[in-house]
């Protein structure tokens, strides 16, 4: 008796405006954690004579993660290609032209994890190749920063 198993689709990147706007890409997501963090900033008062400083709340600051997208590609089809010129778009090009537009905001979801977002940067590691030095495997770490909902 044979099975067939595939590995399913997780979650997906969606453009939500610019030139790409509506584009998606979905993801295998399997990590072992995935963490996100959120702060606030507060000012201390302190005069003389307290026993303690006053706190006062001046602004809250941004949710920042990072997303590891695992590719692989065997035979080589392109995909790891078609993956890194999807992250790239997420971010400001290599030139500057006459038409410049700011860099799109995305929707990251991923289970019940669904968030607004633009990319800060992104990191590629290549794991490995084939013969004739196509990608066959690498990860992406995009490092997101939640934008108003």
């Amino acid at each position: 008796m044979s099975f067939y198993f595939s590995a399913k689709n997780k979650g997906y990147i969606r453009v939500k405006d610019g030139e790409n706007a509506g584009t998606i890409h979905e993801f295998q997501f399997n990590p072992s954690q995935f963490s996100h963090s959120k702060s606030a900033n507060w000012s201390e008062a302190i005069a003389p004579g307290m026993a303690y400083p006053l706190l006062q709340w001046v602004r809250g600051n941004t949710r920042n993660f990072n997303l590891e997208l695992f590719m692989w590609d065997k035979p080589n089809e392109g995909l790891i290609e078609s993956a890194r010129g999807f992250i790239l778009d997420l971010l400001p090009p290599d030139y500057n032209d006459d038409s410049y537009e700011r860099p799109p905001i995305f929707t990251v979801v991923y289970g019940d994890f669904i968030k607004d977002c633009v990319a800060e940067s992104y990191d590629m590691v290549i794991e490995e190749w084939d013969t004739f030095g196509g990608i066959t495997q690498a990860r992406f770490t995009l490092t997101c920063k939640q934008v108003k909902e």
